[in-house]
């Protein structure tokens, strides 16, 4: 068999680097903004997912999670990621980017042949706030510096 098996445990014998992780943390009292989590050119963005850990109160936060290229080409959307709704035992408040609506054009993930950004597109809550706290996480692997590119 031709190429390389990985089974995303033993990084020992993986070549060249590991797959990236970046968080992202918004709480309720954050400015409204893009913030932007840079992706090199010749990275394939894996997966990006969230949770909300303090669920939001006040009057409509909303968030995206898109792409550099296009405003509404989403990780995932506000619908899907129910900022009222905090984790607990009994609420599955993981939110994954391929497996939370069919809008996601990017929920099996995307390639970037050019440098880019992940967005995550922040509106701040109305009507005072006080409590919310969001983590998103983005898994990227840079396909051109691993050693398996060509």
């Amino acid at each position: 068999m031709a190429g390389n098996f990985f089974d995303g445990g033993d990084y020992a014998n993986f070549p060249g680097e590991v797959p990236t992780m970046v968080a992202v943390e918004l709480d309720y009292d954050d400015a409204s903004a893009t913030y932007q989590v840079p992706v090199e050119a010749g990275t394939l963005v894996i997966n990006v997912w969230g949770v909300v850990v303090t669920a939001f109160n006040g009057t409509s936060p909303t968030l995206n999670v898109s792409d550099s290229d296009s405003a509404t080409s989403y990780y995932l959307t506000n619908t899907n990621l129910a900022l009222a709704t905090a984790l607990s035992a009994g609420t599955p408040a993981v939110k994954n980017a391929s497996v939370t609506g069919t809008s996601n054009a990017y929920g099996n993930g995307k390639y970037y042949g050019a440098a880019g950004n992940v967005n995550f597109v922040w509106v701040k809550a109305t009507a005072t706030p006080t409590t919310g706290r969001w983590l998103g996480f983005v898994q990227m692997y840079n396909v051109l510096n691993s050693g398996l590119a060509a």
